[in-house]
């Protein structure tokens, strides 16, 4: 990757977002981690239903607002230095971590939305015995095939590690009724890179502050 390019807005970013880490998170450290300015910004539910543009997360950039969690992450990891620029290939590998993350986190967030009581356990059921399993397996072969052998994904941090690190924090988080919170130790690549990012100074900056309230 080049090194970090000049950033171009005119005035200090703003992330809306609901409260919880979300998709958003990954936008909110890779900013971090590139030392771009930003505002973070918090709404509730009701608040969402108000917004001019009915999506989040949302950044808005010189005034203009912008969606989709994957634009808006891919534009993070430009501003901050943490997206290939120099090779086609390598963005390519990006890209196919970062989606691959969102599908993780699709479905571990679908027995959640499920109302009837005896599908959702069987989803829940399904997904820590079978489909968890076969995703971080595959996306854990992907990272010991593809990686440059360091730490990261690349030879530096990039918007992979990034997603990589949001999705193991999420599954440690204990917040998931049908996933145990060590179900992922037993993936050693994707557990070295979350390691080595849990201790880079920009996350532990931000692991360390105290979540904005909610506007």
């Amino acid at each position: 990757m080049k090194s970090q390019p000049s950033y171009p807005s005119l005035q200090p970013l703003k992330l809306t977002s609901f409260e919880c880490t979300g998709r958003a998170e990954k936008i909110r450290l890779a900013l971090t981690i590139g030392n771009v300015p930003f505002h973070d910004e918090r709404i509730s539910a009701t608040d969402w239903m108000n917004q001019s543009y009915p999506q989040l997360p949302v950044l808005t950039v010189d005034g203009r607002v912008y969606a989709q969690s994957h634009a808006i992450t891919r534009y993070a990891g430009v501003v901050a230095g943490l997206y290939p620029s120099e090779s086609a290939n390598d963005a390519l590998l990006v890209d196919e971590i970062d989606n691959f993350s969102d599908d993780i986190l699709r479905a571990l967030l679908a027995p959640q939305r499920e109302t009837n009581e005896r599908v959702r356990a069987e989803m829940g059921t399904r997904l820590a015995t079978k489909l968890l399993p076969d995703m971080l397996a595959l996306l854990e072969a992907r990272v010991d095939d593809m990686s440059k052998g360091g730490p990261f994904v690349l030879e530096d941090i990039s918007i992979a590690d990034v997603a990589i690190y949001c999705t193991v924090a999420f599954l440690q988080s204990g917040s998931l009724a049908y996933v145990p919170a060590t179900k992922v130790h037993n993936y050693t690549k994707l557990m070295a890179i979350y390691n080595a990012m849990h201790i880079h100074p920009k996350v532990v900056e931000w692991n360390s502050k105290e979540v904005p309230k909610v506007a």
